[in-house]
């Protein structure tokens, strides 16, 4: 991957959340510049994250000039035009929010949609030179079958997927089955992107 220098502008998605305010905060430790994305209703959430930066040792003055927060919500996320405005001047992106309003199985297509419209709004700014799609351990796991070993990226559980045109079982699964068939799905449709757009962004799931 191109080595992104200190100082650029990094956008960390969903930045409220546990896992991305940590990457916020290491990325501010590295001398990039953040912007957040956060539902309207959060936004008083994550503007405890300035106090919570300091706190963990990054100047104030820093937090107040390298962090900013623009709201995203649900509606939003369908959005090419809001992702184009939220990506402006960003060398790096790190996705790690998720389109959850509640979980049914109409998450499956809005994981999917939003992952695919991302990416192709990524693929049309030529000033991004990272893209970091994170996804889960759900994609890689079965309902009620839990092995104790090691993941590794040959582990999408493309049969869950199966599961959901299946009623009967998928009522066993229960809605978990489709949000890990969403998270498969979703992580698939990236891995095609990343290679179809290879040489020119760098796109890594």
């Amino acid at each position: 991957m191109p080595p992104i220098q200190p100082n650029p502008l990094i956008v960390v998605t969903g930045i409220s959340g546990f896992i991305a305010s940590y990457v916020a905060l290491i990325a501010l430790r590295e001398g990039h510049r953040v912007r957040g994305t956060v539902r309207s209703s959060s936004l008083g959430k994550a503007e405890v994250l300035r106090d919570a930066f300091i706190k963990q040792g990054i100047d104030p003055k820093v937090v107040q000039e390298s962090l900013e927060f623009l709201p995203v919500d649900n509606e939003d996320f369908f959005s090419e035009g809001i992702w184009h405005r939220v990506f402006k001047d960003a060398e790096g992106v790190e996705h790690i929010s998720y389109p959850i309003d509640g979980l049914n199985r109409a998450i499956v297509n809005k994981g999917v949609k939003c992952t695919m419209i991302l990416l192709q709004v990524v693929a049309q700014m030529p000033t991004i030179k990272r893209f970091v799609f994170t996804s889960s351990s759900a994609a890689a796991m079965m309902p009620y079958e839990y092995n104790e070993k090691e993941g590794i990226v040959e582990d999408w559980k493309d049969a869950v997927v199966d599961q959901m045109s299946n009623e009967e079982v998928s009522k066993r699964g229960g809605l978990f089955t489709a949000y890990m068939a969403s998270k498969v799905l979703a992580e698939n449709g990236c891995v095609g992107v990343r290679q179809y757009k290879e040489g020119e962004h760098t796109l890594a799931c």
